[in-house]
């Protein structure tokens, strides 16, 4: 049965809504429980001299550094990454890491390093679309013969004297279930494999498009079984080819693809890392924007905006009265027709960009929504920053520092770590931490160094980097089928994120060109 697991209340896009704190999390809780998908540390358990000293003043001194960990209330400044590569890299987290046991805000708020006692991993934590094509019964995307099932939007027709985008279909929402309004975990909710594709539009239209691409693959003659081996083989060349290429140091990105990485395990002894998981991999909430360029509708779409048109944050259009035949209902049945994204906005030749990489975010992160069942206290459940710097502290990440030394890089740490830093706040507030960093705090600060010159903010330094590299070399190398091994001549190389949207984009075309006919 499909429902919406963790949806909380919403409120109307045009209120202050709260956000689900989950959704951009990179790490959130489904449900399920295999046997064997674990959490551990690249490097073993690390040491007391490897991690941050337990103690009230280390928690006092994080809070005051999370909270100066602020654009400031303006839109952070741009980086050379398409914003589309933000939503992908939010996708491709769900593909890989759903934390069962997680992390809860009332362990936060007196934190006591407990290691990574309790906490497996719901998802296959290799990259092989399981997101997609995952076979757990309710949790399937629905089939229609070789094709997998896509959504029908709402049609307008003119309604709110907004157009919808030219050349889209009635097919672009996912599959939902229908409208129940006495089981709020049961309306509207996205018959997917993993429901937070369904968080925010952006990532919700990304999954549109993964599932419309199968289905031009079908219509070029391939079987299920043909057209899932060639979308999980297209998917890691996106991966390998098009976005670690675009976030990772360029040498460090070539040595791994030449070399393989430093980091290898079996197969059977594969494990999710903690230092990628709760640390470098959680690069991406730099990235993300307070407005985007949406559509021709909305130019200067907000966040709120962009997950109340979502059934597992929001309710596809809280406020919005729609007549019907039983009188005013609230919302939309599925996504309306003016809220279809223009991929065109998010990728080349477009110039919206993710924000820089450093330790600043957007101030729309510091007030998320608070998740059911948190601590009345509040603060930290809606505080992303404080949340990934008390988690992290709580799973005894090692440090920055120790990580570098690890890997036999020169730590930044001292004068040229709060030199790294883009403001005196920043500056000041890290000061203690800047022999002994919090990891993830130490990823954002290398990416923006400006001694890195014009690959400050644009790329993972070198300790994020090999983490995020090494990580995936071995995720994808152990996938079945893997374009590190026998799947390597199977795809036209480099298969790239334009490259799926255009190929998603057949469905529109066909179906727009089927109805011009009839």
């Amino acid at each position: 049965m499909f429902t919406r697991e963790g949806h909380g209340d919403t409120k109307p896009a045009s209120t202050a809504l709260r956000i689900n704190a989950r959704a951009f999390g990179f790490s959130s809780v489904i449900g399920g429980e295999p046997e064997d998908n674990k959490f551990g540390y690249m490097f073993g358990e690390p040491s007391d001299e490897d991690v941050l000293e337990p103690s009230d003043d280390t928690v006092s001194a994080l809070k005051a550094l999370s909270e100066v960990m602020t654009t400031g209330g303006e839109e952070g400044p741009n980086g050379d990454l398409p914003a589309a590569y933000t939503y992908f890299g939010q996708f491709l987290d769900h593909d890989i890491t759903h934390v069962l046991g997680s992390v809860k805000p009332d362990e936060l708020v007196a934190p006591i390093p407990r290691k990574l006692a309790g906490l497996t991993n719901d998802r296959s934590p290799l990259v092989d679309l399981d997101s997609v094509y995952i076979d757990l019964g309710p949790r399937q995307t629905p089939r229609k013969g070789e094709h997998l099932e896509v959504g029908l939007v709402t049609r307008l027709n003119g309604q709110f004297n907004q157009k919808r985008p030219e050349g889209k279909s009635d097919f672009n929402d996912l599959p939902r279930t229908e409208r129940d309004a006495n089981d709020q975990k049961k309306d509207r909710v996205a018959r997917i494999g993993d429901p937070r594709n369904d968080e925010n539009v952006i990532v919700a239209q990304l999954h549109v498009a993964f599932l419309k691409a199968h289905n031009s693959l079908v219509d070029d003659g391939l079987n299920f079984e043909q057209a899932k081996e060639q979308m999980i083989l297209n998917y890691q060349s996106i991966v390998l080819d098009d976005f670690l290429k675009r976030i990772c140091d360029p040498d460090i990105y070539e040595s791994v693809l030449t070399d393989g990485a430093t980091w290898q395990v079996d197969r059977g002894d594969l494990f999710m890392p903690a230092e990628f998981s709760f640390a470098a991999y959680r690069f991406g909430h730099s990235l993300i924007r307070t407005k985007y360029k949406y559509n021709l509708n909305f130019p200067r779409a907000d966040l709120a905006e962009l997950f109340s048109f979502t059934a597992l944050s929001g309710q596809l259009g809280t406020g919005f009265k729609i007549p019907g035949p039983d009188g005013l209902k609230e919302g939309f049945d599925t996504l309306p027709d003016n809220w279809i994204i223009e991929w065109e906005n998010f990728l080349p030749p477009s110039d919206q960009m993710a924000n820089v990489i450093d330790p600043r975010l957007t101030s729309f992160l510091f007030d998320l929504r608070k998740e059911n069942g948190d601590v009345e206290e509040g603060d930290i459940a809606r505080h992303l920053a404080k949340r990934n710097l008390l988690r992290g502290y709580l799973v005894s990440l090692p440090t920055g520092q120790a990580v570098a030394r690890r890997l036999g890089m020169a730590p930044l740490e001292g004068d040229m770590l709060l030199d790294a830093l883009p403001t005196p706040g920043l500056r000041e507030a890290a000061r203690s931490f800047s022999s002994a960093t919090p990891l993830w705090f130490y990823i954002l600060a290398e990416a923006g160094n400006p001694a890195r010159g014009e690959l400050a903010g644009k790329r993972l330094g070198p300790v994020g980097s090999k983490i995020v590299m090494d990580t995936f070399f071995n995720l994808i190398n152990h996938a079945e089928p893997s374009i590190l091994r026998e799947g390597a001549n199977k795809v036209e190389r480099p298969f790239t994120l334009q490259h799926l949207i255009d190929l998603a984009a057949r469905q529109d075309k066909l179906v727009t060109n089927i109805a011009a006919v009839g």
